[in-house]
């Protein structure tokens, strides 16, 4: 029974809590940030993994690879990057999930030249390709739902945006040694077909018990706009390590129908390695 009322609130929000951390990301991606890590911490052949939680349950494992070598998409270098989600655990019995999240992006600055989302998540389906054309500053944003195509959109490129693997790819980058706890970053987003301009406020360095050891961390916040699924003032929290590894630590959301967590349990390849025994 208590599985069953569990999963009535679950099942309805699977898709937020198995993606938020990349969403975190798109929050995050500003076009042109002044304060990046002279040497990113990317490295071709990284994998981190990640557990997804709803309170005491495991609900979903998430992966992020980075491909070991790069790719050329639109006569551009790019970094060929890929996430997978996938429903787990005993309340993941009730409802598949089964997403892939995918972006070639150019190495040089992280912008995106094609994105795209395939998801099956319950009854819900999607297949969505976002390409960017810098020259014509036009974004095509296409998608299927359910087996129906919807019509292709033409939006406007008014500033360079990157897209969401890439704007969790920036966020680590940031040098937050130059920023002051409280200091507020401006920042522009693109997801899913829309623009936004939001903030996230920078909170300082904490020491933080983490599934990968306790570390030391950079603690930041999203500013929200008043939403029903994110409800009160700053209902998210994410940490990352303060090394050369930015490494995603964890991410704490208060949703409207419970507390969810994506922590990191694994990472291999890193660019300042050993990998995670």
């Amino acid at each position: 029974m208590l599985a069953l009322m569990l999963y009535d609130k679950w099942e309805l929000n699977m898709k937020n809590m198995l993606t938020f951390i990349l969403i975190i990301g798109s929050w995050f991606s500003e076009a042109q940030p002044t304060r990046l890590l002279n040497e990113k911490p990317v490295n071709l052949g990284e994998k981190l993994e990640f557990k997804l939680s709803y309170g005491w349950f495991t609900v979903g494992r998430a992966s992020w690879t980075t491909d070991k070598n790069h790719h050329v998409y639109g006569g551009e270098e790019c970094y060929k990057l890929q996430v997978k989600a996938n429903s787990t655990g005993f309340l993941g019995s009730f409802a598949k999930v089964d997403d892939e999240w995918g972006e070639y992006m150019r190495t040089d600055d992280f912008m995106p030249m094609m994105a795209y989302r395939d998801l099956e998540e319950g009854k819900y389906t999607l297949d969505e390709q976002t390409y960017f054309d810098y020259d014509a500053k036009n974004i095509r944003y296409e998608r299927i739902r359910k087996g129906i195509e919807k019509p292709i959109e033409h939006i406007g490129m008014d500033k360079a945006r990157l897209g969401m693997l890439g704007g969790f790819m920036q966020m680590r980058s940031v040098d937050y040694r130059k920023y002051e706890s409280g200091d507020r970053i401006k920042i522009d987003a693109f997801f899913e077909g829309e623009n936004y301009e939001m903030e996230i406020i920078y909170k300082g360095i904490v020491e933080l018990k983490s599934k990968v050891g306790r570390l030391r961390a950079y603690k930041i916040i999203p500013v929200l706009p008043e939403n029903r699924l994110f409800p009160g003032e700053f209902p998210i929290a994410a940490w990352f390590s303060a090394d050369r590894n930015r490494l995603p630590l964890r991410v704490d959301a208060k949703m409207s129908f419970g507390t969810t967590y994506v922590e990191l349990t694994n990472y291999e390849n890193v660019r300042y390695g050993p990998d995670y025994q």
